[in-house]
């Protein structure tokens, strides 16, 4: 009778510790997947995507102003700062 209580006790343990190791596994996938992810160098910019001006942006939270000499054809938006979109200056 004592045998049966202590199958049991094993059986829980056994049951924890796989509920723990797979846990464990995924947590340890996601941020290796996040790290790798982070760490990836970004693709190179085609040189013929990028146009030469002086177009000048001030942010209208904190009145910061900020001058782009090269920008991208693809990502045409104004830069943001202070979490708000930056306002071309003429």
């Amino acid at each position: 009778e004592d045998n049966v209580g202590i199958i049991a006790l094993e059986e829980d343990w056994r049951r924890t510790i796989d509920a723990a190791l797979l846990i464990g596994y995924l947590v340890f996938r996601f941020l290796s997947n996040s790290i790798s992810s982070l760490a990836s160098t970004p693709p190179e910019i085609d040189p013929e995507d990028v146009l030469e001006t002086m177009q000048d942006f001030r942010c209208n939270v904190c009145g910061t102003e900020l001058t782009i000499k090269l920008q991208s054809v693809v990502a045409n938006e104004p830069p943001k700062h202070c979490k708000e979109e930056m306002q071309p200056l003429d």
